[in-house]
């Protein structure tokens, strides 16, 4: 029985090239699967940093409020049941607090009742509390993922 040389070298020809596709192929679906992977963390740490970013920014907003100093200056209270940092400045005052998922911020005549629904949304967030102790604010924001921010601030003089 001979063997046809000739047959035998197509056959291991057509292996060798169905193997090199193979190869590829296997390649192609890990590059993929490695993508998919990346994009799925980045918007991950996209989202974290954008949660935790709002809440910054709004501390920083209610902490140069602080710093600055109204005119007439501030104070903090509890109406309602709610933490408010008020600040006046002469027939105005500016309150910031915490209702429904965001934090707000109302301008007001001093003669007119807080209607919370009339405030601006700054930023969502999951709370906000005001402590005060001899002059030191304690401020605390919990962004939507559940993580508290907390800045500590003094009266300015």
């Amino acid at each position: 029985m001979l063997i046809n040389s000739t047959n035998f070298a197509k056959k291991k020809y057509a292996i060798d090239k169905l193997f090199v596709f193979v190869i590829y192929g296997i390649f192609l679906m890990m590059s993929l699967l490695l993508v998919l992977i990346g994009t799925h963390i980045y918007r991950n740490i996209v989202y974290k940093s954008e949660q935790s970013t709002g809440v910054r920014v709004s501390m920083y907003y209610v902490a140069n409020k602080i710093r600055a100093g109204a005119p007439d200056g501030f104070r903090h209270e509890v109406i309602e049941g709610t933490d408010v940092l008020i600040f006046s400045e002469g027939n105005f005052q500016t309150a910031v607090y915490y209702k429904d998922g965001f934090i707000w911020e109302l301008v007001k005549f001093d003669n007119e009742p807080f209607i919370w629904d009339l405030g601006e949304r700054i930023v969502a967030s999951d709370g906000l509390t005001i402590i005060e102790t001899d002059g030191v604010f304690a401020i605390t924001a919990t962004d939507s993922g559940g993580s508290p921010h907390t800045m500590y601030l003094s009266r300015p003089d």
